[in-house]
């Protein structure tokens, strides 16, 4: 067709484009913030059977976009295979809207798609507030490392702020306090003393965690959620959340800690959604892969942060459902997975 165009869905507007992970190893297809990039320059050659071979500027025209044939995951491969093969169909108006069904109240309350409890977890909405500490041990300094430069990363440099505000259409923003300044506190024992298998363990280091930070230094009655970052080399694997009920949560010199992610070994590896992810937790959003297994084998895929937080940006239309970020318009979309192709210029 002799034109490179942009891939936007009906649904999602104008905000988001089809794009390719540019992370050095992986070139997987994402929907990611719409921009000047090579990887949202899409063309659309004729196969000669009546349907198109869709390749884009980034990964250049050897490889074409292709489906698993499994998880029916989006991927660029090279070859002619049927799932390569596309069929641009022109949209139609659909004559019956299909609204977002009312949540069942039905099933338990925890991290489950039922109604969201905010007496237990925090309520996405105004300015949700965070601060973030750093802490090391005498058998993991943190060394040279730079609190301001972890925080940074963690936060992908603001990006987590800002995927919260556009996620929520504006009815939400995290605001975190980044501690650096206080530096890394010395936990009183090595980092193998403590561990993030149980509820208890957890909230032990948390509290401990907490114990070395004055009132003068944190008031963490004035936050919502407390986020403990402990070095690359404290031997922790992953970032958990935790949530407690009131009365039941991590103690500190200046409040309850119920609501809390600890990082560890996997943040400093993983971009910043590792962190919005737990944060979704945090507001009552339950995993979307299969328990002991990864983001490959989840039926969400890529279009879910609490499915893959390696490809995804941005969360799944229930979940905004759930957190009550939907202006009634928007649940009433007519039904049907609408494409529009918007020629670049």
């Amino acid at each position: 067709m002799g034109a490179s165009y942009a891939f936007r869905t009906l649904y999602l507007g104008d905000d988001l484009s089809l794009d390719i992970v540019n992370d050095g190893v992986n070139t997987t297809p994402c929907l990611a913030q719409t921009g000047n990039y090579s990887g949202q320059y899409w063309s659309v050659t004729e196969w000669g059977d009546g349907t198109c071979k869709l390749t884009n500027d980034f990964t250049g025209p050897a490889k074409s976009l292709d489906t698993s044939s499994d998880t029916h995951a989006p991927f660029m491969d090279t070859g002619d295979h049927t799932g390569q093969h596309w069929t641009l169909t022109k949209i139609a108006k659909v004559q019956n809207n299909d609204p977002i069904p009312p949540l069942d109240p039905k099933g338990s309350v925890y991290l489950s798609e039922s109604p969201t409890d905010f007496n237990f977890y925090k309520k996405p909405a105004g300015t949700v507030k965070a601060v973030m500490i750093f802490v090391d041990f005498s058998n993991a300094p943190a060394g040279s490392a730079s609190a301001t430069d972890v925080a940074n990363h963690l936060l992908g440099n603001g990006a987590a702020q800002q995927l919260f505000s556009t996620q929520s259409y504006g009815k939400m923003s995290l605001d975190v306090a980044v501690k650096s300044n206080r530096g890394w506190k010395r936990m009183a024992l090595p980092s193998t003393s403590y561990s993030f298998d149980t509820f208890d363990t957890h909230k032990t280091y948390i509290s401990a965690a907490a114990s070395l930070f004055s009132p003068s230094d944190v008031r963490f009655s004035d936050y919502d959620f407390v986020f403990v970052v402990a070095p690359q080399n404290a031997g922790f694997p992953l970032s958990p959340a935790f949530n407690a009920d009131r009365g039941q949560g991590a103690s500190s010199p200046s409040g309850e800690i119920r609501l809390a992610v600890t990082f560890g070994t996997d943040s400093y590896s993983n971009r910043y959604i590792n962190l919005v992810h737990e944060v979704g937790h945090l507001f009552g959003l339950p995993d979307l892969y299969p328990y002991s297994e990864g983001a490959d084998s989840a039926k969400a895929g890529c279009w879910s942060i609490m499915s893959d937080i390696f490809h995804s940006v941005c969360f799944l239309g229930w979940h905004r459902h759930k957190n009550e970020w939907l202006d009634q318009p928007r649940k009433d979309l007519p039904a049907g997975h609408n494409l529009n192709l918007v020629q670049n210029p």
